[in-house]
C-alpha cells in the first residue's frame, strides 16, 4: 500500500515559483524565490499575493489585463463614508477572482491617517486548506506621493 500512494505535500495548494515581491538574493546574486515552503501554514505566501493582487492596477498586466484590482481608481475619489463602500467592493471582487485559497472576512477601513492621504485596510481572511485566519494590513494612498506597501500580517 505504501509503494503505490504518491507523497503529496498537504501545501501543494499554496504554488510554487517565485515570490511577491521580486528581487535577487545578496548571496548568490539568484532570483530570489520569497517565501520559504516550509512557512507556518501558508500565511506569508497568501498575504504576498493579496499584496500583489491589490497592488496592481486592472489593465496593466501585458498578458493578462484583467488581473489585478479597480482600488487604485480611487486614488482622486473624495475621502469619505462612500469610499469605504468602494474599496470594500472592489477589493473583494479582486480576491475572490484571483484569490481562490482564501475566504474574506470583515474588511475595515480605517481613515486615522487621512491627513497624510493614506487609508488603512485591514482584512481578515480564513485560508481554506488550513483554516488559519489571518489578519493582512494594505495601506491605501489616496495621492499619487511614492507609494510604499509594507506587508503587515499578524495571527488572529
Amino acid at each position: 500500500m505504501g509503494a503505490t500512494m504518491a507523497n503529496t505535500n498537504k501545501k501543494d495548494f499554496l504554488g510554487r515559483g517565485i515570490g511577491y515581491k521580486f528581487g535577487f538574493t545578496t548571496r548568490t546574486g539568484g532570483v530570489y524565490k520569497g517565501i520559504d515552503p516550509n512557512d507556518d501554514g501558508g500565511v506569508d505566501r497568501v498575504t504576498g499575493s493579496i499584496h500583489q493582487i491589490l497592488g496592481t492596477n486592472t489593465g496593466t498586466r501585458v498578458m493578462r489585463r484583467d488581473f489585478g484590482s479597480s482600488t487604485a481608481s480611487f486614488v482622486f475619489a473624495p475621502n469619505d463614508p462612500q469610499i469605504d463602500l468602494k474599496l470594500d467592493y472592489a477589493i473583494r471582487q479582486a480576491l475572490i477572482k484571483w484569490e481562490p485559497r482564501v475566504t474574506v472576512g470583515p474588511i475595515k477601513i480605517s481613515h486615522d491617517r487621512r491627513a497624510e492621504g493614506i487609508l488603512d485596510v485591514t482584512l481578515s481572511v480564513v485560508i481554506n486548506q488550513t483554516n488559519t485566519i489571518a489578519n493582512v494590513v494594505w495601506p491605501f494612498f489616496l495621492s499619487t506621493v511614492e507609494q510604499k506597501t509594507f506587508p503587515v500580517t499578524s495571527r488572529a
